[in-house]
């Protein structure tokens, strides 16, 4: 293309789209995008995108021409999305290599999909808003992009198979909503903890970022006031008994047992209010989710050895370094012991992530096989499958020194000659190895070391938490951020570019640049983390009372940064639509009856807090036969409550459905009907100029350095 060519097409330009009258407005859609004039891209400003996709497009740095595989990538894309009624605009990215693709779904297809769905939904009783939030229409719009082919989506899978040179599908629909919050939030922190601030915040949730956050921040909210009841009751019983009270053990099971009832209450009040009872009925299905449902099953059955080898493998790991700990910091009496102490706690930092990297790449391989119909089944099965290792990982080392090491860690002493022969031979097997000096009788065990360990995860651990996950990513951000670290890090040599946005569009391609390069908002590492200091609290609560107020504070710390890392410091993740936040409220149910067990058993096994260490009996100071009696009676209590509890609120909240042929059959005439003859619009991609210009991007926007040449 000459240069005259490109200055003309730079100047005067093609019209982009033109469209139809404008359709009936709709909360959350923006307005239609009028014929334009300046360029053969359109404007941003009127077309006010759903999404945008940055999409790899690699050029030659001698001639700054498209390389031909990235050319035929973004002709297929442009040419999809325009037979599947997107509009299109293009704008250079931060760098050399990647190009936005901001993309909006035609007014007039979007009425039809939203009425579509709305019909679908009322056959299995869901009860949709005549207004489409921003959220839903961001939803329908992304399953209009990724949905089957065969129900006349566009099934482009962002970074899966063929697609994978998107490498992000990022929601700008609300982004003005998100900055408008942010400034809001940050402008007044007392908002925080203004009692009117949780409607506020369900309220906007629900508008921009779908269910699932919302849920997350109504269950964060619901936590805080109960641990607000428990650090009373721990404050109180720390001042009156001490540790490992039977009070405050069962006062704690009681507040988790009533916790997790209230969330199942609330969690179905916040479904009939939001409008979602039955919407699990509507997932749609994945592209290559073609299993039948009872084979689907099976394999999930078959996955159970691979769980059970990998949990016996991580005890297996955390039994070791559990022995290399003692050994080292009990045992060992020579020189450098202080240093040889931080071995055991550098073996498990590093291997603990390595095994848990290796499962859950096992576990991602293993979806693929056993297809999941839904995205959202999909989804469940892996935090299923994911939970197990977690639960093993953040609990195993309290669980060892509770049931292990204390009761029969006095044992050992009988293996200490052992022990020293064998460290002898190893010794006298190569010269330059040292006699190892080894305790060879009167071993006590750390009395406190239950303590330190439950100090240790419920503090200490929690504040490295929360630096890892908010001032962490400022750091490497900034560091990633820099253009030599960037050059290294990409796919190929970056060159220079000046980037001449239209004043109009500067500030937003300015705030969007950034967004698209920022980690995704994962709501399931949210409820993660307070799942799991709900277990600590739970499990392993008798062990200090003081524990729910450290937990106290850590979680309004937390909360109040989730909230400031949705909006700031991640991009927005695609709106859902789900009734509940299975599987996570079942796992507090499983953390519940488990703690029943555990924290039972402690407080009978230790009560007093002083625990002995002798060199020859136990630190337990009750027999098992009179502690068996007391957690069966435990774990039938909380299982009988919640039994009841459960089918008192589900019956509460229960709602009659259609019945499911009925439902079936509708849906068959729906999509079998002939569609009546949709008017003509007059809104078309320019395609041609769309990939030209693309192709001229490059040479706009690279910065040739002449003198160096």
């Amino acid at each position: 293309m000459s240069q005259e060519a490109v200055s003309e097409l730079k100047q005067r330009g093609t019209a982009n789209a033109k469209v139809n009258p404008p359709a009936p407005s709709v909360s959350g859609s923006s307005s239609p995008v009028k014929t334009q004039s300046r360029g053969p891209i359109g404007s941003l400003e009127h077309l006010k995108p759903d999404f945008v996709l940055k999409v790899l497009y690699l050029v030659d740095p001698k001639t700054l021409e498209p390389q031909t595989e990235s050319d035929t990538n973004l002709t297929r894309l442009v040419k999809a999305l325009d037979l599947s009624g997107f509009q299109v605009s293009i704008r250079p990215h931060l760098d050399s290599n990647h190009l936005l693709v901001f993309i909006k779904l035609n007014d007039d297809l979007f009425a039809k999909l939203a009425k579509k769905s709305q019909e679908v939904a009322s056959f299995y009783g869901v009860v949709t808003p005549e207004e489409v939030s921003t959220a839903e229409r961001l939803r329908l719009v992304y399953s209009k992009l990724t949905g089957l082919k065969t129900d006349g989506n566009a099934e482009i899978t962002v970074a899966e198979g063929s697609w994978k040179f998107i490498e992000t599908c990022v929601p700008v629909a609300n982004h003005d909503a998100i900055q408008k919050e942010a400034k809001d939030v940050i402008g007044t922190l007392s908002k925080f903890f203004n009692s009117t601030f949780a409607e506020h915040q369900s309220k906007f949730l629900l508008e921009n970022y779908g269910t699932l956050p919302a849920f997350y921040f109504d269950l964060n909210s619901l936590y805080i006031n109960w641990l607000c009841i428990l650090s009373i009751i721990g404050l109180v019983c720390n001042s009156f008994f001490g540790r490992y009270s039977k009070v405050f053990t069962v006062l704690n099971l009681l507040v988790s047992l009533f916790f997790y009832l209230d969330w199942f209450a609330k969690e179905r009040y916040d479904s009939r209010n939001w409008k979602l009872t039955n919407v699990s009925l509507l997932e749609t299905a994945r592209p290559d989710g073609k299993v039948k449902p009872h084979q689907v099953l099976l394999r999930k059955f078959l996955f159970i050895p691979i769980a059970i080898g990998a949990g016996l493998t991580l005890i297996f790991y955390q039994l070791s370094c559990f022995g290399i700990e003692i050994l080292l910091t009990e045992l060992y009496q020579g020189p450098l012991k202080s240093y040889l102490s931080l071995v055991p706690t550098i073996l498990i930092c590093s291997i603990v992530p390595i095994v848990t990297a290796i499962y859950t790449a096992v576990v991602n391989s293993y979806l693929s096989f056993e297809n999941n119909a839904t995205r959202i089944s999909h989804r469940k099965s892996f935090l299923v499958k994911i939970f197990v290792f977690n639960f093993l990982a953040s609990y195993m080392a309290l669980f060892i020194t509770s049931f292990i090491y204390l009761p029969f860690g006095y044992k050992l002493n009988s293996y200490l000659p052992h022990i020293d022969s064998y460290a002898e031979k190893v010794s006298s097997y190569r010269t330059y190895i040292p006699r190892i000096p080894l305790l060879q009788s009167d071993y006590e065990i750390n009395k406190l070391r239950l303590n330190s360990q439950y100090n240790y995860f419920i503090l200490t651990n929690q504040i490295v938490g929360l630096l890892l996950e908010f001032v962490l990513p400022l750091v490497l951000g900034k560091i990633f951020a820099l253009p030599k670290v960037k050059s290294l890090t990409g796919p190929a040599k970056l060159l220079e570019i000046k980037l001449t946005d239209p004043p109009q569009e500067k500030e937003y391609l300015d705030s969007v640049r950034k967004l698209v390069e920022l980690p995704e908002f994962s709501v399931d590492d949210e409820f993660r983390q307070l799942v799991i200091q709900f277990g600590f609290l739970a499990l392993f609560g008798p062990v200090s009372s003081l524990g729910p107020v450290i937990s106290l504070v850590i979680e309004l710390i937390q909360s109040k940064a989730d909230y400031f890392k949705l909006l700031k410091l991640t991009r927005p993740p695609v709106p859902e639509r789900t009734e509940n936040v299975y599987p996570w409220t079942a796992f507090l149910k499983v953390l519940v009856l488990v703690g029943t067990v555990s924290s039972s058993a402690i407080t009978l096994m230790y009560n007093g807090g002083d625990i002995v260490a002798s060199v020859s009996q136990s630190s337990v100071k009750t027999n098992w036969y009179l502690i068996l009696p007391f957690i069966v009676v435990g774990v039938l209590f909380v299982q009988t409550v919640s039994f009841f509890g459960e089918a008192i609120i589900s019956e509460y909240f229960s709602e009659t459905s259609p019945e499911s042929l009925k439902k079936e059959q509708a849906i068959a005439r729906l999509f079998e009907r002939d569609e009546e003859e949709p008017s003509k619009s007059t809104y078309y991609n320019n395609v041609d100029d769309l990939l030209k210009f693309a192709s001229i991007l490059p040479k706009r926007i690279v910065v040739e350095d002449k003198k160096a040449k």
